[in-house]
This record gives C-alpha cells, structure tokens and sequence, in this order.
C-alpha cells in the first residue's frame, strides 16, 4: 500500500517554469505554487474518477496522484472532514487509507452547525415574504427552510469561507453548491459602464458568497436617475436556503430593482415574466458563482424575451399606422379641437420633467382637453416602445406631447400621430 509522503503541507510547492498542459500534474503544481487552491479543489472534486488502478499512485496524474492532491489541497485549507469524505468515497487498498487518515486526524474538521445561521436566516425569509412574497412562497415557511439546510452541510475553510457540501446518497463524496471557489475576489467585483450607467446584470446562481451583494452595490445609480436591475435565478432551491442562512442579506431583498426566479422551472419562470413586465429591461451581462453552469440555456432564454419584444414593437407600431392611415392627414389636423385626447408621456425619475409634463396637463385641461399622463408603470421599470404605441391608439389620442429632441428610433412609435415636442433646455435662457 502507498502512502504519498507527507499530506499535511510542509513546504510550498515549486512551480513549474514553462506554461504546462491544462489538467497535467505540472499544471496543478503550479496553480497550487500560485495560491490558486480553492481552483484546483473545484476542478479535481468535480473529476469522476474511475476506481484506482494499481500502480496509479505516483506522480504520473493518474487517480490516485489527483486524489492526493486534493486531499492535500483540502488540509492546506483546515478541511478535515471534506479530506476525509473525499478520501473515503475514492480510495482503494492501492493507498494506505489508515495511515492518511491518522495526518488528518490532527486537523480541525472545518464542518459548521446551521443553528449558528438561524436569526440571520429568520430576518431573512422576513424580508423575502414583505418584498418577495411569490419566492417565498415557492421556498416554504422556515420549518420546510431548516428541513432543506439539514441536507446540507457548511464547512469553513482557513480564509473564513463557508462552502457548502450537499452529500450524496451513495459512496460518492457530493457536490459543493456554487463550486468550491474562492469568493473573495467578489469584493473587487464591478459591474462594467456604459454610457455612464451600469448595466444590468443577471446572476445565474447564487453561490455562498456576496456575488448578490456586489452586484446590487455596483449598479447603484445617483438620485433621480432609474435603477438598473439585477436579475437572480436560481434552480435549486436548497443553495437559495442556504444563500439566505449564511449572511445578511437584507439590503439586497428590500430593493424592487432585485428580480428573483427560483425553483428548477426558474428560466421559464424568468421569461413569462420578463413578457409580461416589458418594463423590465433585458440584462446586459451575465455572471455567475460556479464557473461550471452552462448557461447556454439563458443565452437562448434572453434571445427569446428579445425576439418577443421585438416583434411585439413592430406589431403595435403596424397597428397604429394602420389606424392613422385611414384617418388622413386633413382629419388628423382636424382632430385636434377642446375635447380630444392628449396623451403625454414623462419620466418618473426626473422631477423637472414631470412636474413640468403636470404644469402642461393642466394648460391643455384649461382649454377643453382630456390629459392623459404617462410614466413608467413602477419604480425601476422603463416605458417600453410597443406599450407607448399600444397607448397611443387605446387612448385614440389626437395629439403626443413629449419633452426635448426625439431620437430618430423613437420616431417610428408615434407613426403618422400629431406630435408636440416642447424642448426644455434652453428654457432659462429664455
């Protein structure tokens, strides 16, 4: 039986000079020199390794080598009890699984009690039922919440991470929820800028970390301007259990820009709403805590929501041409008499422009008019252009009142309607 040298650490290994092969016995080495431990346990733990061949243990990259490897990578972190799962689940009478154990009796086990989380998850699942009610719903009261986390188990390694191991059923060693990677790096997390605002962000999964967190703070606009959204799905709706048990995460639920889908139906879920709600804007970018989910499906997710909205534009924008067109110019003008329909459309985040569209409402209201006002439909929604030409033609408005210079791709949504553009920049210059 082999016993592979020493398997708590006792020396930082050397890293390799050349640039090595992906997956190879260097490469590994070399990461592990650099300080990239939690990548290479993610990477080895997720391995489906077939039983251990004889002769497998040395350094040839074979099971047995990558096995030792991981174990050592675990201690190096204060990981008693995933070493020992890890070694238990893969280990055959090639190695000497006594003596390993007896260097890893001397570590501390690394697993913690999910008692120690349960006022932060009660003011949690709080937060989630007042702002959230539809998920919490789906996740169940705090009973069925516990029964979930007694599935699961959290360790802490040397760098204060919590990971957190969901354990198979059979010999296997399980699957760490969100990988087993390090999240520190998310506090340097920044969502990148276009134009000056941040751009919307969808999470796919949760993790254990502050990935949420980072993203709520780093899309955070100024005063008045409108809030980007930031969207999170998550299928298993034990991680999202666990998401809540493991930090405060209060700041985040509380906001109505934070759009959450969870459960194993929750891109479809995400896409009925994102339908319904065409206020919503579709995400720019996409990130994610485990670098192993296939997001592939979200790709063809958001190009569905794209395409609907997009066909759904052209639908309304025909529709009301096509109203206009038997109208006439001549009646059009006509039309436009004390009595008719004005409709206005304003901005909810910009003071000056909607108290100003309100003086305007009541100037046309003075004079006979019926003042129909428009804004977004919620605090972080947006107007979306079918909804504007759909209310247009609803409302069967005679005139469109709108604020400064059009764009030449909002053109197209008034279609052949009068339309009174009031420009107000150089109002104080008047």
């Amino acid at each position: 039986m082999t016993v592979p040298g020493p398997i708590l650490p006792t020396s930082t290994p050397a890293a390799s000079p050349a640039a090595p092969a992906a997956g190879s016995p260097a490469d590994l080495r070399s990461r592990l020199a650099a300080g990239r431990v939690h990548e290479v346990i993610h990477e080895l733990w997720r391995a489906s390794d077939p039983p251990v061949a004889s002769g497998d243990a040395g350094e040839d990259g074979g099971p047995a080598a990558r096995l030792i490897w991981l174990v050592q990578a675990l201690a190096s972190l204060r990981l008693g009890a995933a070493a020992r799962r890890v070694l238990a689940a893969r280990a055959t009478a090639e190695l000497d699984v006594p003596a390993i154990d007896a260097q890893l009796a001397t570590l501390p086990d690394g697993r913690l009690d999910w008692d120690r989380f349960d006022r932060t998850l009660q003011e949690n699942l709080v937060a989630l039922a007042e702002h959230h009610p539809e998920v919490a719903a789906r996740l169940g009261d705090a009973d069925a919440v516990r029964e979930r986390l007694r599935r699961l188990e959290p360790h802490r390694d040397a760098a204060g991470l919590v990971h957190v191991l969901r354990p198979a059923d059979d010999a296997s060693a399980g699957i760490w929820l969100g990988g087993f990677v390090d999240r520190r790096p998310e506090r340097g997390f920044t969502a990148p800028v276009q134009g000056g605002t941040p751009e919307r962000l969808l999470i796919a999964g949760v993790g254990t970390g502050r990935l949420v967190d980072r993203g709520m703070a780093t899309t955070e606009t100024a005063s008045g301007a409108p809030p980007v959204q930031v969207h999170l799905l998550e299928p298993d709706l034990d991680a999202f259990a666990a998401w809540l048990a493991l930090a405060d995460r209060r700041a985040a639920l509380v906001e109505s820009r934070l759009i959450i889908a969870v459960g194993s139906d929750a891109t479809d879920l995400w896409v009925r709403r994102m339908t319904d709600r065409t206020g919503l804007a579709v995400p720019d970018r996409v990130f994610c805590a485990d670098p192993d989910t296939d997001l592939s499906p979200l790709a063809d997710a958001r190009a569905t929501i794209v395409r609907r909205r997009t066909e759904s534009i052209h639908e309304a924008v025909h529709d009301l041409a096509r109203r206009w067109a038997a109208i006439g110019d001549a009646d059009a003008a006509a039309r436009i008499r004390p009595g008719a329909t004005v409709i206005g459309f304003t901005s909810r985040y910009t003071t000056v422009l909607k108290h100003a569209m309100r003086d305007v409402a009541r100037c046309f209201e003075t004079l006979g008019y019926r003042f129909v006002l428009v804004e977004e439909p919620s605090e972080g929604e947006h107007l979306f252009a079918a909804d504007i030409a759909r209310r247009i033609a609803e409302e069967d408005a005679a005139l469109v009142v709108v604020f400064n210079r059009l764009r030449p791709d909002s053109i197209p949504l008034f279609g052949p309607v009068p339309l009174l553009s009031i420009v107000l920049d150089p109002v104080d210059e008047i």
